[in-house]
């Protein structure tokens, strides 16, 4: 149950579209924007936009509960929450949270990985020596939630002649220019297909997470562990 027609979500069609293909043959997945009340289970994915959930719903935190954007606000989930018969969490900082918010019935189940598109690596990536090449993935929201100014200020504290940038997301031509204007060399992809983005991926060395909430698992560059 999407809830609303005005807000397009590819993450949110690829995430239906493969859970419909890994259901057995007698279980069939809709989409809808409405709850179909013929369904025996009701899966909503923007509950803050229901009055009222239906019997046997899910609800799935796609959304850092801790999040200050007042779109994501805590406040407007958590009456649907509480009705919710499971409440599908991506991490353990969901969960705990929610549970001391009073929420109950959290079931916890990560994000995973696709193997036929991120396949095991044959041997650990190695950066070049004296060189990195970091990669931010991210569709640009106008209210900088993805840690845009957090950019702007990394650039003045790396050498343009040792780091290299790849983008990837709808926006990102702006950082773009950023970055070029900084002496950086840089990489930039406006409409990129999922099926893509391993390829990218192969090529970073390490990726940059610059957002203060994520909703899902997420991995930074360890300072500590990777020298440049």
């Amino acid at each position: 149950v999407l809830s609303t027609r005005l807000l397009r979500s590819a993450i949110f069609a690829d995430l239906i579209r493969r859970a419909a293909a890994a259901m057995p043959p007698a279980v069939c997945v809709t989409c809808s924007i409405r709850p179909d009340r013929q369904a025996e289970v009701q899966h909503y994915h923007r509950p803050n936009l229901e009055r009222r959930l239906l019997p046997h719903s899910v609800v799935t935190v796609h959304h850092d509960p801790r999040e200050t954007d007042p779109w994501l606000a805590l406040q407007g989930f958590l009456p649907r929450y509480r009705e919710a018969a499971v409440v599908h969490c991506l991490n353990s900082s969901q969960r705990e949270y929610l549970a001391e918010a009073g929420v109950g019935r959290l079931v916890q189940v990560p994000h995973g990985v696709d193997r036929d598109l991120f396949p095991v690596p044959a041997e650990p990536h190695r950066p070049e020596p004296g060189r990195l090449r970091l990669g931010f993935f991210s569709r640009r929201y106008a209210s900088g939630v993805k840690g845009e100014a957090q950019l702007q200020a990394l650039l003045a504290q790396l050498d343009p002649a040792r780091v290299s940038f790849v983008l990837a997301g709808v926006g990102r031509w702006r950082e773009a220019q950023l970055i070029r204007a900084g002496g950086f060399a840089v990489e930039s992809y406006e409409q990129l297909p999922y099926r893509l983005l391993p390829q990218l991926y192969r090529r970073i060395d390490a990726l940059l997470i610059l957002s203060l909430f994520e909703g899902g698992p997420d991995a930074l560059l360890d300072h500590e562990l990777v020298e440049y």
